[in-house]
């Protein structure tokens, strides 16, 4: 019989860790407060109007709310897009999710070269062999640089 936690997995070991989150003022349950309360306003305003006797105010106040609640989802859709790069020994993962899309890349961190790519936007590049990906779309165009530097001299122990 087997003794004590041998058959336990024992979880990767993370050597380093960027995540990469986009700038946004509201969390999407901050969000969800702020249209209820339009909601509640906006019906109030309207149901008074109404009964002064203008009618045609709550229908465009419906039109209305359903323009901001298409606004607030396409916002809220993106509100958590998010990379995030980790280090392992002898491996270099890279995950993004872009609104319901979630992609995941694993590279030798032997092979990986980081650049800087020549588009206007200056976004980094993670290429191995064939494969390219560009990351770092979330940090300030004036910071990617340096952390394309600190990623190489994380990788450096493992060339």
């Amino acid at each position: 019989m087997e003794q004590g936690g041998s058959m336990c997995a024992q979880p990767p070991v993370v050597l380093r860790e960027w995540s990469l989150k986009r700038n946004c003022a509201l969390k999407p349950s901050q969000f969800v407060g702020v249209y209820v309360s339009f909601v509640c306003i906006s019906g109030l305003l309207s149901t008074f109007c109404a009964w002064r006797g203008a009618w045609l105010v709550p229908p465009v106040c419906a039109i209305y709310l359903a323009g901001i609640a298409v606004a607030f989802l396409v916002y809220a859709r993106h509100a958590a897009d998010a990379q995030c790069i980790r280090l392992m020994p002898g491996l270099l993962i890279i995950e993004s999710w872009n609104g319901l899309d979630h992609k995941r890349y694993e590279f030798n961190s032997a092979w990986v070269s980081i650049d800087m790519s020549e588009s206007r936007r200056r976004d980094l590049d993670v290429r191995c062999g064939e494969t390219k990906v560009r990351f770092g779309t979330f940090v300030p165009v004036h910071q990617r640089a340096a952390l394309a530097g600190e990623i190489r001299r994380c990788l450096q122990p493992y060339r």
